[in-house]
């Protein structure tokens, strides 16, 4: 999550491809990419989860074709494998093709925890003190 937090930092000033000056554009521009973020890192670990239970599947099926016709499970395993498909097949984040989250209000509070010792009142609010002056321009923020 450390690093999508310096992600977003870093996208934040570059994002669009100027620096916004003013307050509210600046807490717009910081929530809204920690939202995406937080929204895009939900969705490739819900799509990481549905692959595990896929290939678990698969597994399950490799091993029901081996499994002896005569064993007493075999009707239970092929339950619980049509129930586990039906399953993956709902839960699959990509049936259907996702699109841009709706960017939330923001709020100071939201972006503070994104900006380090950064001020989530703009970038003439300065540094925090006792940062550097190329800080800023490190992480691509000036």
């Amino acid at each position: 999550m450390e690093r999508v937090k310096l992600l977003v930092v870093r996208l934040s000033g570059r994002y669009g491809g100027y620096f916004p000056q003013r307050t509210s554009e600046w807490n717009d521009r910081l929530a809204t990419q920690a939202h995406y973020a937080e929204h895009l890192t939900e969705q490739a670990t819900s799509w990481q989860r549905i692959t595990l239970l896929r290939d678990y599947c698969e597994a399950l099926e490799r091993r029901i074709s081996d499994a002896p016709h005569d064993d007493e499970r075999l009707d239970g395993a092929r339950e619980w494998l049509a129930w586990a498909r039906r399953y993956v097949a709902v839960a699959d984040p990509l049936t259907n093709l996702p699109v841009m989250p709706i960017a939330p209000e923001p709020a100071d509070a939201d972006i503070k925890p994104y900006l380090g010792k950064w001020s989530p009142y703009g970038p003439e609010a300065g540094q925090a003190v006792g940062s550097d002056p190329g800080r800023g321009q490190a992480l691509g923020l000036s």
